[in-house]
């Protein structure tokens, strides 16, 4: 017969395992609810608060679903910056860089993915990817934006989605703000005790689209990101092609690359790099 402390600690041991599988399992079950944190879509902020004229957009997407999305023009624009927002928010709250863009002279198309705001359906990886080709698509057909007037932007998980759409469509240039390599990489940088490599089925991998893409790339890191520590930031501008600009900026994952003091004269001058003046 084992001894009493044996057995004890056979016990908490295979308690300790159980508690261990039951948690990676729930993730596995649940991550979509772990990775997509989408907004209600009861409020009605909109340019029109900013005095801007705007179009909204109900963008048809593969399933049958529409999702929402604000086009806000330029008369004198340049360019038109298409953006992806991160996996915790919406079109609300995007009002600041609404009006920073139209200040530089740009239009813009930001939109929602899929269950986030008032868009229907459910938000997956692939469905990110496809909602940011049906805006590109609007923007390329419907709106009469030329491919190299385009600026894709995106933000945080956004910016997987933007590197995911720039791998595929003709932009002007590529904007990508504290982001990461992977959603891979992230996870396991903040799970390091979870097999997140084999658990996820959302992965995100920027890394491996970027060396495809050979149009100017900007990226923003910020320097005290706990979200997206600059790591994983430096790892997805490491395996990008030229020709590519970092900027390293203080701040955190809240602060937004437009509104950053010292990224306005290089912004300034990407963009103006990227999206001369139109010839009249």
């Amino acid at each position: 017969m084992a001894h009493p402390l044996i057995r004890r600690l056979v016990f908490w041991i295979l308690t300790a395992l159980s508690l261990y599988v039951a948690i990676c399992a729930a993730m596995w079950l649940f991550q979509a609810r772990l990775i997509f944190l989408p907004g209600g879509g009861d409020w009605d902020e909109s340019p029109a608060d900013l005095g801007l004229a705007f179009t909204e957009l109900r963008l048809p997407v593969d399933d049958g679903a529409t999702i929402h999305a604000w086009h806000v023009p330029h008369a004198d624009a340049r360019g038109t910056v298409l953006f992806c927002h991160g996996n915790a928010g919406t079109l609300r709250g995007r009002l600041g860089l609404v009006e920073a863009l139209h200040r530089r002279g740009l239009a813009s198309l930001f939109f929602d993915y899929r269950g986030y705001g008032k868009s229907d359906g459910s938000p997956s990886e692939r469905n990110t990817y496809a909602d940011c080709d049906a805006a590109w698509t609007w923007l390329t057909t419907t709106g009469g934006v030329p491919p190299e007037r385009i600026v894709l932007w995106g933000r945080s998980l956004g910016g997987a989605v933007a590197v995911e759409c720039a791998s595929r469509r003709p932009v002007a240039a590529l904007v990508v703000e504290s982001s990461f390599s992977s959603l891979v990489d992230a996870a396991a940088h903040h799970y390091p005790w979870a097999p997140v490599r084999l658990l996820l089925r959302h992965r995100f991998d920027a890394a491996s689209r970027i060396p495809s893409i050979d149009v100017p790339k900007l990226f923003a890191i910020f320097d005290d990101d706990r979200v997206v520590p600059p790591h994983l930031g430096r790892r997805l501008v490491d395996v990008a092609r030229e020709p590519k600009t970092l900027l390293t900026l203080t701040g955190d994952h809240d602060t937004a690359l437009v509104h950053a003091v010292e990224a306005r004269t290089p912004l300034t001058r990407f963009l103006d790099a990227v999206l001369p003046p139109i010839a009249k």
